[in-house]
């Protein structure tokens, strides 16, 4: 307030200060804490489930071990009853899937080791991929191919990939199912751009999609939407993983009504040569 002696008030001074500024640096700081104790908790996790996984197989593989030697052997001399012989199929088949669920934990707590050096043709390992993703997919739901010509080569495991593709058309066909859809629908598009050296892979699917509150933790390790005994949570984290250790990216979008969308891009070796 401006004061005079004689005349009382005479005015009013103001100090504006913009504080959008702070609150901007607020806010990226706190994301950066957010970024780094959510990097500290994965690194834990990580290292928890590596450990965990490895108890974990050696007690598979005895199982594993033995019941395949008794169907090896009961194959040769047929000396169990019919109900007994399923009931050892089933122990093995399940010891299998533990194996399968280790080696997706293991995959998850490896993501910082780098892959083998390996140049292959995306095309050739699209074509393998698919023939595999065709043959695991149920009977209600097609799969739509849109693989553009000279892909390129890219610096992967071959096996690193196929399991790349097959958990994302898994997810898409878990979508599906979860949405009731009559016919099922999943598309694998791939185009390259050799002058910038990417390919792009695109997986969609015509499911309800990723809602948006969940979509910033699909790719957490163990996460999952389904129901208990449904899914480890583990297929999009190994995904995430691959990608990464490829020098790649992976973006989910949400199309409205026509479920959802994984864009995959992967660097391209620049050789010069289209295959």
């Amino acid at each position: 307030i401006l004061r005079n002696h004689k005349f009382g008030i005479r005015g009013a001074l103001f100090s504006l200060h913009d504080l959008h500024p702070e609150k901007a640096r607020e806010q990226q700081q706190l994301h950066q804490q957010r970024e780094h104790q959510h990097a500290s908790r994965m690194a834990s996790i990580g290292t928890l489930a590596g450990g965990i996984a490895h108890e974990f197989n050696n007690m598979l593989q005895p199982i594993m071990g033995f019941s395949a030697l008794l169907l090896e052997q009961e194959e040769l001399h047929q000396r169990l009853p019919t109900r007994d012989r399923e009931r050892l199929q089933l122990i093995h088949q399940g010891a299998n899937r533990g194996s399968e669920l280790v080696n997706q934990i293991l995959d998850f707590s490896r993501k910082d080791e780098p892959l083998p050096d390996q140049e292959l043709s995306i095309t050739a390992l699209l074509q393998m991929a698919l023939k595999m993703v065709q043959a695991t997919l149920p009977a209600s739901i097609s799969l739509r191919q849109r693989v553009a010509p000279g892909l390129g080569k890219v610096m992967m495991n071959s096996t690193a990939f196929h399991q790349l593709l097959l958990n994302l058309c898994s997810n898409a066909a878990d979508a599906i199912e979860e949405a009731g859809v009559t016919e099922g629908e999943i598309e694998i598009s791939a185009i390259s751009d050799l002058e910038k050296g990417q390919c792009r892979i695109i997986v969609s699917d015509n499911g309800d999609g990723v809602d948006e509150s969940i979509r910033q933790q699909i790719f957490d390790p163990f996460f999952t939407t389904r129901a208990v005994g449904k899914g480890a949570g583990m297929g999009l984290s190994v995904v995430l993983g691959i990608v990464e250790r490829s020098g790649g990216t992976i973006e989910v979008e949400k199309r409205d009504g026509e479920g959802s969308r994984f864009v995959l891009t992967l660097p391209v070796v620049k050789t010069g040569v289209k295959t």
